[in-house]
């Protein structure tokens, strides 16, 4: 703390330690030690399959991409047993993967329907604005609709779009009430084998290259 000056003194995190309040780790405020045990009874628990994809996300989770509840990879059926097993939530968001996609993946979703897409496009746009842009495609001439309005329209108008984008992507989320007791789990359990764990969020997926 630097004593003269007001923002510093006036801290509501430094009160709260000068109180003696304590945030991180077992000796917490807010420490559950039975949400604790419950993740080292269920992990014992659980298949050799299924224990290396929850090594793979809390490896992602706490230390790859500190700070992460929202975790898109590769769909798998041990997502499901984690769900169950209480270590973190499957959650359905296709928009997001939408709005990840390269034009090139979105024009092969729609199909036939790139064209309404692009009238859509046109009609939302200003006409002299329209008239400068280049056609996406040399194959698509006059299709000028750009990326965020190309997402746009599938998102609210082709949920088949939609669904041929986001097939075998899921996402999940970890429960922001019990992220004390699951990364002191994660660093008694995991984290003190030394090593990382692989994790496929789709990075390579040629439906979000060449955004």
């Amino acid at each position: 703390m630097i004593p003269h000056l007001d923002y510093s003194k006036n801290c509501i995190y430094r009160k709260s330690l000068d109180q003696g309040h304590i945030f991180y780790g077992k000796n917490a405020d807010k420490y559950n030690a039975a949400v604790y045990q419950s993740f080292v009874d269920n992990f014992n628990a659980l298949s050799s399959d299924s224990a290396d994809l929850l090594r793979g996300i809390l490896y992602y989770a706490f230390i790859k991409r500190r700070g992460t509840k929202l975790i898109m990879l590769a769909d798998s059926p041990e997502i499901s047993v984690l769900n169950r097993a209480g270590f973190l939530s499957q959650v359905e968001h296709p928009d997001k993967v939408v709005e990840k996609c390269s034009v090139s993946s979105m024009i092969d979703a729609c199909g036939d329907l790139i064209g309404t897409a692009n009238e859509w496009a046109k009609s939302q746009a200003k006409p002299d604005a329209w008239k400068k842009r280049k056609s996406v495609r040399r194959e698509l001439p006059g299709v000028k609709i750009l990326r965020e309005e190309l997402s746009k329209w599938i998102i609210q108008f082709s949920p088949e779009a939609t669904q041929k984008l986001s097939e075998g992507i899921s996402f999940v989320e970890l429960d922001l009430s019990k992220t004390l007791e699951l990364e002191e789990f994660f660093k008694d359990y995991i984290y003190k084998e030394d090593k990382s764990f692989p994790l496929d969020t789709l990075d390579k997926d040629p439906r979000f290259l060449n955004q």
